[in-house]
């Protein structure tokens, strides 16, 4: 029979003692030390950090548990969408979960969360409910929490306040005081034809239909990451894929425009791309510095 191993094995090439032992995924690793007294020190210090790390797989933390459902479910969802719902991570559910693990967490606690939401914006009380309700659910349908302590939906937030629309004096002042600026063109497609900002940015001559019966045809829009202008045929929504008839009005200025226009975009840099998010805000700063009150 093989001579039983000693309980350490001095590995001579290191000069050190060495045990080999499972960590909390089941692998195995070599622990090392220059005397056995101190390779005994370094297996119990690794036992108990293993207790930890397994204990950390069967019920992790929730902070760690939504940030890496985050990033499993981001596939799909704009930019803007994803900053937003890192936000209301951030701000609105990790430093009121600090230290829970996942399989602790009571109705209480989410109920706790959707009260210090319910003096914010509608949209951020049922954006904060939807991402707990969907990370909770899902570790519910992987087994890792025996029930979901998220409760039902129910109605919270201030309301938006209406938006009011310009009156024709205001337009009147507006293009007035931006007329011979970039910006006034820009206003002029907003105004007339009611195109999303990324919208205009987006928008293309060859949707541009001057001759006939005038209309715009949404198809691009442009979304800013780390100031580089990306075009996408990703719209809000799919009635955001539109067409929309123009008057006279916008038709003499978007000629006059094309005339004098080189670059297959209606707003373009130098380069004849599409703008960035920086020179997007150079072109808005035009009705910036002209406007004397809200």
């Amino acid at each position: 029979p093989r001579a039983k191993k000693p309980n350490y094995e001095y590995v001579d090439r290191d000069q050190k003692y060495r045990k080999r032992i499972k960590d909390a995924t089941g692998k195995y690793v070599a622990i090392y030390g220059k005397t056995e007294s101190e390779l005994t020190d370094k297996l119990i210090e690794f036992c108990e950090q293993r207790e930890e790390e397994v204990s950390d797989m069967e019920n992790p933390l929730v902070n760690d548990y939504a940030q890496r459902w985050l990033s499993l479910n981001c596939g799909g969802i704009s930019q803007a969408t994803k900053k937003s719902y890192q936000s209301i991570l951030n701000n609105r559910i990790k430093p009121y979960m600090e230290g829970l693990h996942m399989k602790d967490v009571r109705p209480n606690d989410i109920k706790a969360i959707t009260t210090r939401v319910a003096q914010c914006s509608e949209s951020v009380h049922n954006t904060t409910f939807m991402l707990l309700k969907r990370i909770f659910t899902t570790a519910f349908e992987n087994g890792d929490i025996p029930n979901n302590p998220c409760p039902v939906m129910h109605n919270g937030g201030v309301p938006p306040q209406e938006k009011k629309a310009l009156t024709a004096d205001q337009v009147t002042v507006l293009l007035d005081a931006v007329r011979e600026t970039r910006a006034y063109l820009f206003c002029m497609i907003g105004l007339y034809a009611g195109l999303r900002v990324e919208e205009i940015l987006g928008l293309k001559w060859s949707c541009v239909h001057l001759e006939g019966t005038p209309k715009i045809e949404v198809r691009w829009a442009v979304r800013h990451a780390r100031n580089k202008a990306v075009v996408s045929e990703t719209l809000k929504s799919d009635a955001a894929k539109r067409v929309i008839p123009i008057p006279d009005i916008l038709v003499d200025a978007l000629k006059e425009a094309k005339a004098n226009c080189t670059s297959e975009f209606v707003f373009c840099n130098t380069t004849n791309g599409p703008l960035s998010y920086i020179q997007y805000k150079h072109l808005w700063h035009a009705v910036v510095c002209r406007t004397t009150q809200e």
